[in-house]
């Protein structure tokens, strides 16, 4: 089973990501948005960066930091999160 799947928030962010890289003539491979989700995630921390994507749950980033820590450990093939 593709990761991406179990991941509903994530992969709805990382289609949002390219369909916007598509409609100003920048596509981006999923590789390299995963890479700029994390930097982001890292950069800003699990509620901010779900703040600024609109993903907050009731007020609150958990639910798009567990999904994205697990998936990106999972995507990775190692312990990140």
């Amino acid at each position: 089973m593709e990761p991406l799947a179990k991941y509903l928030m994530v992969e709805a962010l990382i289609l949002n990501i390219q369909a916007l890289g598509e409609a100003v003539h920048q596509p981006q491979t999923t590789d390299t948005v995963i890479a700029g989700i994390k930097l982001n995630f890292d950069r800003f921390g699990p509620y901010e960066f779900a703040r600024q994507q609109n993903l907050l749950v009731l007020g609150s980033g958990e639910e798009f930091a567990v999904q994205f820590m697990g998936f990106f450990n999972e995507y990775s093939e190692r312990q990140v999160y």
